[in-house]
C-alpha cells in the first residue's frame, strides 16, 4: 500500500465515543491504537479520526500527546480550526457509486473552502 501512497490512520482501539469515556480509558483508546497500528504496519501513524465525530479539547489534547500530527472530524462544529480539527468526508461501505462520486465532489469543495485549493 505504501507504494500507492495509501496512508493509514487510527480511529481508536475499540471505536468508542471518546468524549464519553473516563480520561484514562480514552487515553488508552488513543495511545494503544497508534502503537498497535505502527507495530502491524511497521511505519509511523500520524493521523487520527475521532469515532462518531465526537471530540472536545480534552480528546484533542490526548491525540496530540499520543504523537499524532493531525486529527480529522466529520463535522466541524465550531470555528476552532487546527491540525486536530481537519474536515473530512465519511466514505462508508454502504455508499453506492453515485454517493461515492458526490462525496468526492463534497471533499473537493471542502478542500477549496478550508485550504484554498482542490486536488
Amino acid at each position: 500500500m505504501r507504494k500507492y501512497r495509501v496512508e493509514f490512520g487510527s480511529h481508536s482501539l475499540t471505536h468508542q465515543r471518546l468524549t464519553d469515556l473516563p480520561l484514562d480509558q480514552a487515553r488508552k483508546e488513543v495511545t494503544f491504537s497508534r502503537s498497535l497500528l505502527q507495530e502491524k504496519l511497521e511505519q509511523s501513524v500520524s493521523f487520527f479520526c475521532y469515532p462518531y465525530g465526537a471530540w472536545n479539547e480534552t480528546v484533542i489534547s490526548l491525540v496530540g500527546s499520543a504523537g499524532f500530527q493531525a486529527g480529522m472530524v466529520t463535522n466541524l462544529r465550531s470555528s476552532r480550526f487546527s491540525p486536530f480539527t481537519l474536515p473530512r468526508v465519511g466514505i462508508y461501505g454502504h455508499n453506492n457509486l453515485a454517493v461515492f462520486r458526490l462525496k468526492l465532489t463534497i471533499g473537493q469543495w471542502k478542500e477549496k473552502k478550508y485550504f484554498g485549493f482542490s486536488s
